[in-house]
């Protein structure tokens, strides 16, 4: 073959000649099958120049070569000859970096510019240093560096400068992260910040987009459109023209599939994070219990001498209704609105039911009104106040809009507009005072303000309240041995029972085995002999529904505790709903394959920190307020000191109660908030869906602070600042606003069981198991493809029917597709086959620098860069796989004989490395 291998290379260097910078020749190299250009994206951009001297010649870091097809590139290295004793020469294998890639010899400095001194004055100043910020504002720091260094030592071109350009697929731009660069040097700082923003990065020299590229000294200048910049992008490095297709016997060579992960399971037990989980996670508060039958009585009476029962343990019953009366407390008149406001007050519910509530508000209008619009809306509200606010319900609303025509003599201007609220019922109310609050408005568009009569106006309705009586179980559990499962019963706690032999606390009344009235004693009996093993024995009782909080852990068991030996489990963590077993399902293939021959199966253990028990909280106000510190000194004297504060209040996004209590925070834990953003990403609880909008912009999203609990029925919380984030926060800057998302970690979620958290956090862990293994199978494969010689002249064809043309042939592609191993894109294979070009007499020759040079066109040396997609074909595959290349490494004295591209995912893109991120392997 004949091409550059005839052809040297120049290796130059700049040195001073007279107080004059020029370009010395340090050595004349030929370029040989060995040289090649490789790109990788995120990782390599360089020219590797293998070659023999006879005479060993000194090569120096910044030494550069500018070859005739892919420009400037320099070393980057310190570079050793390697002595060949059979032929006394020296072998040199010398990398030169592109531009970009030079800037990996330099660490990435914080810049620093002095007061009052324009840009031109800034200069690099601390090397270990930490950011919280945007993307564009820790990527603007690499642009300070790259300019202060380009115009330094002239990298490029002491004209060109740097500015950033983030693309819409780096989705998650807008978050303020925290980032610590300690000597990190500036290629590495950039792919640290890709991997926390989960996008790519690479360089291009090209004309800025001034609507959208960021660059630190200001704004951009008119001329800036006509100058070429080295950009910096930040997003997913992908073209978006058609796929090219890959396949291999038509225009790979060779196609190897690469793993990018070594391991490999078709079975994964998945398990959660640690946050929240109670100490009764998957155990039963078990009493052993006896049946006691003592004369004249019906109940069943249950004891445990080792376990007495107290009444705060369990939940309270009812005692009675009382009614509640609504009354017009306020009647407001403003121009185009009239608002009337209804309150009624009660104590000691439990629960409110009310029937069809309406509300009415009589007016009259002046004469000669004509026509009157009007809407009138009514809102009825539970209302409980703590002394520094209110915290309301809505438990009922109605709209109803219309038009009302004048009539004659004055009843035709008289009217009452007024609403229906439909019955309800308001379960599980908190003890205390509350209000029943009905404000009904009328808007309207008239310009007089029609007269209220008030004789007219007035709302009726039924108000129910059931009292809240004494404490007693939700329902009881018992062992039944000859079926070997458990009978769940309501059951009464029953202190008005008295045995002087035993405590009242150990009485339990067995509610629900007949119809009340119809426990007589030998139903009793029977259900004794059933249960127990006989009369008078003893069994195992399971007490549910009561608050965990107040139940000592010693209570607790696991069914398969075994009492001859001692065992411990290390972490109480998340696990897969009990009824998967506690494992991922293997698909269908795999479950006949394990029927066939069980040991075929590989498992893996896999665990999400992030996948924990919790409850979204939205952030619906925000104080600041001064509060003193002290700190107690050696000395016995006090440091003491003022600061700022952010209290915020919350409520659970999805509109139901979360009444926090201090008593649940986990003894030896600390309450902390854990703000974030993704919430629709990290697939919402189903029974938290989002009735609102995430907005852009959360300023501590992924951020972690102590807070501390205000206490009260408005749930409001102080953040506690810390500096762990580069700067003590919050701040004037970085602080909470309205909106934001944010859990709590370090409370017992048991304490408030009927949010369902466990059991929502069980099934959103079983999704991302099931993602997981799918990924596994899917995701995880880069493909190293050894082209044919001839792909460039099929890709762009030098007689004008290139690859592109062809595929505009509907049965050219299918031929495409076709596996008979006769076509090649539509020809015949014996036309093109995989010849070298120019021995098929069909390439046109090419001229650089006055050389005839083999080529299709100018456009072959421009092979796909990294991005370009590409559609894979193989026999391995279940079909076809689109993706993109990721790197490429050329011949560099024949780049058409068989290239070799890489394509697949990066680690920021691949589905299953974005996964892996979200977890610690065990």
């Amino acid at each position: 073959m004949k091409y550059r291998t005839e052809t040297d290379i120049n290796i130059l260097r700049w040195t001073v000649v007279n107080q004059t910078a020029v370009a010395v020749l340090v050595a004349k190299v030929p370029i040989t099958a060995s040289s090649r250009r490789t790109r990788r994206l995120m990782e390599e951009d360089s020219i590797t120049l293998s070659f023999t001297l006879a005479e060993p010649v000194e090569l120096r870091v910044g030494d550069y070569i500018i070859d005739e097809l892919f420009g400037k590139f320099r070393i980057r290295e310190k570079v050793m000859p390697q002595y060949q004793k059979s032929t006394g020469g020296y072998d040199y294998t010398v990398r030169f970096d592109s531009f970009y890639w030079q800037w990996e010899k330099y660490i990435f400095m914080l810049t620093a510019l002095p007061k009052n001194q324009s840009e031109s004055a800034r200069y690099r100043k601390e090397t270990s240093w930490m950011l919280t910020a945007a993307l564009d504002q820790h990527a603007l720091e690499v642009v300070r560096n790259v300019n202060m260094l380009t115009a330094e030592l002239s990298l490029v071109s002491s004209t060109i400068k740097a500015c950033v350009r983030i693309h819409g697929t780096a989705k998650k731009a807008k978050e303020v992260r925290f980032l610590a660069y300690d000597g990190v040097r500036i290629c590495s700082a950039l792919t640290q910040m890709a991997n926390e923003y989960e996008c790519e990065w690479w360089v291009t020299v090209e004309r800025p987009d001034t609507s959208t590229d960021i660059k630190p000294e200001g704004d951009w200048a008119d001329r800036d459109r006509d100058r070429d910049y080295i950009i910096i992008h930040f997003g997913k490095c992908e073209g978006t023209d058609e796929p090219l297709p890959l396949r291999l016997g038509y225009n790979v060579e060779e196609m190897n599939i690469n793993r990018n992960s070594s391991e490999y399971a078709d079975r994964l037990y998945v398990m959660g994070g640690t946050k929240n989980m109670p100490e009764s996670y998957r155990k039963r508060a078990l009493l052993n219990v006896t049946w006691k039958n003592l004369p004249n009585t019906q109940p069943i009476l249950l004891q445990d001498d080792n376990r007495i029962i107290q009444p705060t343990m369990l939940g309270r019953g009812t005692e009675g209704t009382a009614g509640v009366t609504l009354q017009k407390v306020s009647t407001a008149t403003e121009t185009y609105k009239i608002t009337v406001v209804y309150e009624g007050t009660f104590s000691g519910g439990k629960k409110v039911n009310w029937s069809p509530v309406s509300a009415q508000i009589g007016i009259e209008l002046p004469e000669g009104f004509g026509t009157f619009a009007y809407s009138v809306d009514a809102e009825l509200e539970l209302i409980q106040s703590d002394g520094e606010g209110e915290t309301k319900t809505t438990l009922a609303s109605h709209t109803y809009s219309d038009q009302y025509t004048e009539g004659a003599g004055a009843s035709g201007r008289t009217f009452y507009p007024g609403n229906t609220l439909a019955q309800g019922t308001k379960d599980d109310i908190n003890l205390g005072t509350y209000t029943l609050r009905l404000t009904q408005t009328l808007t309207y568009t008239l310009f007089i303000t029609p007269t209220v009569l008030d004789t007219y106006t007035h709302a009726s309705g039924t108000f129910e309240v059931t009292k809240a009586g004494q404490s007693r179980t939700r329902s009881i559990a018992i062992y039944n041995i000859d079926k070997g499962e458990w009978n769940e019963y309501a059951a009464t706690y029953n202190p008005t029972f008295a045995d002087a032999s035993l405590p009242e606390s150990h009485y339990f009344q067995i509610d629900e085995l007949r119809p009340p009235g119809e426990n007589t004693d030998d139903v009793l009996n029977a259900f004794a002999q059933a249960l127990f093993s006989g009369g008078g024995g003893s069994a195992e009782c399971e007490l549910r529904g009561v608050n965990p909080i107040n139940i000592p852990f010693s209570w607790y068991v696991t069914e398969d505790q075994d009492p001859s030996c001692v065992t411990s489990i290390g972490e109480r963590r998340l696990m897969l709903p009990e009824e998967t077993g506690g494992y991922i399902p293997e698909d269908s293939e795999v479950r006949g394959r394990l029927a066939a021959y069980a040991g075929d199966r590989t498992e893996m253990v896999v665990i999400n920190e992030e996948i924990y028990p919790r409850c979204y909280l939205k952030v619906t106000s925000v104080q600041t307020k001064e509060r003193e510190y002290k700190e107690e000194l050696s000395d016995g004297s006090y440091n003491v000191w003022t600061q700022t504060v952010y209290v915020i209040k919350a409520e659970n996004i999805n509109g139901n109660p979360f009444p926090f209590d201090r008593s649940y925070v986990r003894s030896g834990d600390k309450l902390q908030a854990v703000f974030i953003s993704e919430i629709d990403e990290e697939k919402a609880y189903e029974e938290q869906e989002l009735p609102w909008t995430i907005h852009d912009g959360y300023l501590l999203a992924g951020m972690t602070f102590d807070v501390s609990w205000e206490g009260g029925s408005l749930q409001t919380y102080t953040l506690i600042s810390n500096e762990d984030y580069g700067a003590k926060l919050p701040n004037d800057i970085l602080h909470p606003t309205v909106g934001d998302t944010f859990v709590l970690t370090g409370w017992d979620v048991k304490a408030m069981e009927s949010l369902g958290l466990i059991e929502a956090a069980e099934s959103q862990l079983l999704a991302f198991g099931t993602e997981y293994l799918q990924a596994m199978e899917e995701d995880q494969f880069t493909f190293e493809c050894t082209m044919m010689s001839d792909w460039a002249w099929m890709l762009f064809g030098g007689d004008g029917t290139g690859l592109k043309a062809l595929l505009a042939d509907e049965e050219v592609d299918k031929a495409l597709l076709s596996s008979d191993g006769k076509t090649l894109f539509g020809r015949d294979r014996k036309a093109y086959g995989s010849l070298p070009m120019y021995e098929s007499g069909n390439a046109p020759l090419h001229e650089v620098n006055g050389k005839q040079i083999y080529c299709v066109n100018d456009t072959y040396f421009h092979l796909p860069e990294p991005g370009a997609r590409v559609a894979v074909y193989h026999d391995a595959l279940k079909g076809t796989k689109e993706t993109r290349i990721i790197g490429y490494e050329y011949k560099l004295d024949i780049p058409y004989d068989t290239p070799h591209i890489t394509v697949g995912e990066t680690e920021a893109y691949s589905r299953l490395k974005q996964l892996e991120k979200k977890i610690t392997k065990k």
